[in-house]
């Protein structure tokens, strides 16, 4: 049975928006450090918790997802230290005598931790995790943190200095069984934001940054590093899966409307969570939108359409946003109506909703992933 328990999406039926509802949340959110990501802490467990797992939780399945409608999908979380990656080209171009540098992933410098069936918690090397669950055909949702994301202004000094952000996305990695390929599809929340980023800012010190160009965007530039240091890790382990699919283009990039466009209050690790959440809940069920059957977020996937997936996600939290989405999309058809017109109709109603989109996420998020339900299982 469901009792008590509140879908996500409609979390903002059962609470009241206000200055109490958003004090709470935040206070939530400091108690159980969700904006901290933690290997094993109280928002990834939560995840954990979600998932098909009868032998800690029996119904745990029946909160979000339906036993018959998916098979496993395996979780965890990692962080990139941008600083450590960038650091062989700064040393290249700023320190020592200019040379071409080597830049490829700090294997050993990066690990991630996940729960297994049990809730049992491990930590090991990403590239592990990875090369053994594409040895088992999984499908993979990775939360990804960006150490070192940005370099910004620090408050604390009243701006006289600079401090290093960090910065929370996603990728999913889905078997091809037709190419005998993974493909990998990254989630970034600030969209088409990230194409203007062409540069990297590397922290030196408190008062000097240095600024290194790029041949690429900055998102763009460290996932190709990623994927081709897993496809030279994979090549040489095994033969099978011995391939990652990743191109700079809307196919594997989410490139659409900046849907943090107006956030000063740092909730990005809210837009991973309600992906990852959908994704596992509903990606082998179609969707109708005004009346017209849209297909499986997995058949999008199969078919190039990233950005449409994430629209019918998050349009699900505000109407305004679902209004604009149903208005372009042409009948029976998931191409656009000129679809940068689109875009920047979309990115509009964000920004003129402001703090009103950007809270409900937040509470929404907050809420459900604290309600009792979940939280009983999660506590320990």
């Amino acid at each position: 049975m469901k009792t008590n328990f509140c879908d996500l999406e409609n979390m903002s039926q059962r609470i009241i928006r206000n200055h109490q509802t958003y004090k709470n949340a935040k206070e939530l959110e400091r108690k159980h450090k969700l904006d901290e990501m933690i290997f094993n802490n109280y928002f990834h467990r939560a995840c954990a918790s979600l998932v098909d797992n009868p032998k800690i939780n029996p119904n745990a399945s029946e909160f979000i997802s339906s036993k018959a409608m998916h098979t496993g999908m395996k979780l965890a979380v990692t962080n990139l230290n941008l600083q450590n990656l960038f650091k062989p080209l700064y040393e290249a171009q700023f320190v020592t005598e200019k040379r071409e540098p080597t830049l490829e992933f700090p294997y050993e410098d990066v690990w991630c931790g996940y729960y297994n069936e049990n809730m049992e918690y491990t930590d090991e090397y990403l590239m592990t995790f990875l090369q053994k669950n594409m040895q088992s055909k999984e499908t993979i949702f990775i939360y990804l943190d960006l150490q070192h994301y940005e370099v910004i202004d620090d408050v604390v000094t009243n701006c006289e200095t600079k401090t290093a952000s960090h910065h929370s996305s996603c990728f999913i990695m889905i078997p091809n069984k037709d190419s005998g390929r993974y493909e990998l599809y990254y989630f970034n929340p600030h969209g088409n934001g990230i194409l203007k980023e062409h540069c990297y800012n590397y922290y030196v010190t408190r008062y000097r940054t240095v600024e290194i160009e790029l041949n690429a965007p900055l998102d763009m530039f460290f996932m190709r590093i990623f994927v081709d240091s897993l496809n030279k890790q994979l090549e040489m382990c095994y033969a099978e899966w011995t391939y990652t699919e990743y191109t700079e283009s809307e196919r594997h990039n989410y490139l659409g409307a900046n849907l943090q466009c107006c956030d000063d209050k740092g909730i990005c690790y809210v837009f991973p969570f309600v992906l990852w959440y959908h994704f596992y809940k509903e990606r082998y069920e179609s969707h109708q939108i005004a009346g017209r059957r849209i297909k499986s977020y997995i058949n999008l996937l199969e078919e190039g359409n990233f950005e449409t997936m994430i629209y019918i996600i998050f349009t699900k939290y505000e109407d305004k946003l679902y209004n604009c989405f149903e208005t372009y999309v042409k009948p029976g058809d998931i191409t656009y109506d000129n679809l940068e017109k689109f875009r920047e109709h979309l990115e509009g109603v964000i920004y003129r909703l402001g703090e009103k989109f950007l809270d409900q996420m937040f509470i929404n998020a907050v809420y459900f992933i604290c309600q009792p339900p979940i939280k009983k299982y999660v506590d320990f």
